[in-house]
């Protein structure tokens, strides 16, 4: 009996690892997921509306926000970027991005906490949002819409 008990000593019981809260492994698996999807996307070329902000983000860093009839976007998310902008490049602005994906896979666990109020369910939309694909490939890009979806979550916590 001894050696029985000796021999499973250096096993983790069942018990603990059930009381360990799961959204710490659904948010690990979505930032790990949102990095990938940046190390596979680190190189690709600006689309859409992504030259745009650069352009505006790069005039926020040199001191100005003309607005001309030209840009016809909202100062925020072009402020992020030119904060988060990196001086040569445009991979630290795109973690930070990654960063903010993975905050929302948080906020959206706490909206349906607070809106169904059985953590069940939160878990459920945590999980979905870690996996989803849009939301994981947005994460990366540098356009408004992470931003824009953690601003709204943000609004509904307060």
């Amino acid at each position: 009996m001894s050696f029985v008990a000796h021999r499973n000593s250096h096993r983790i019981p069942i018990a603990r690892l059930r009381s360990q809260p799961p959204l710490h492994y659904i948010l690990a698996v979505g930032l790990v997921m949102r990095l990938a999807w940046l190390w596979f996307q680190v190189d690709r070329v600006l689309w859409l509306d992504e030259p745009e902000y650069l352009r505006i983000a790069q005039a926020i860093r040199a001191g100005s926000y003309v607005d001309g009839g030209r840009w016809l976007r909202p100062p925020l998310f072009p402020l992020w970027l030119a904060i988060t902008l990196g001086p040569s490049s445009i991979l630290l602005a795109k973690l930070a991005q990654t960063a903010l994906g993975a905050l929302l896979i948080y906020l959206l666990y706490r909206v349906a906490l607070a809106a169904w109020g059985q953590q069940n369910i939160a878990l459920l939309c945590a999980g979905i949002a870690a996996v989803y694909l849009p939301l994981i490939a947005y994460s990366s890009y540098l356009m408004a819409d992470t931003l824009l979806l953690v601003v709204l979550c943000g609004f509904l916590l307060a």
